[in-house]
């Protein structure tokens, strides 16, 4: 199931990407696209897959690490998330056929296995599974 979340992170901003003295804000596009990189695609227990971070809807004060260059920020931001559930009908792409059963992606970053219970036919491009 797919869902708009809100979530807080923290967000490191390498020195690179600092804003100068004349204008001291961190910009919310530059937090969004670190967020991005470094969110998307991966799996969490609570929300399920990030697939995408939408809009950063509050930035804190950054806070500055002994001996680390990078300035790390809390970030409020509102994203997409992918989290299937037990007996979830979804449609889904199989990456691999193994003798005991095939790994099938459903979403993105998700991949799930489909054991052996017999049989596997494909048929116009549709795949069933089901016990002899």
């Amino acid at each position: 199931m797919y869902r708009k979340v809100t979530l807080k992170e923290t967000g490191e901003v390498p020195p690179e990407f600092l804003p100068d003295r004349t204008s001291p804000d961190v910009p919310s596009e530059l937090i969004k696209q670190l967020l991005q990189q470094k969110l998307e695609g991966k799996m969490d227990e609570q929300v399920g897959s990030v697939v995408t971070v939408t809009n950063v809807t509050n930035i804190g004060t950054g806070a500055v690490v002994p001996n680390q260059p990078s300035v790390y920020y809390e970030a409020t931001f509102e994203a997409i998330t992918y989290d299937p559930q037990m007996q979830e009908v979804v449609d889904g792409e199989v990456v691999e056929v193994v003798n005991f059963g095939a790994f099938v992606g459903i979403g993105p970053g998700v991949e799930t296995q489909v054991p052996d219970v017999g049989e596997f036919v494909v048929a116009d491009e549709l795949f069933f599974a089901h016990n002899l």
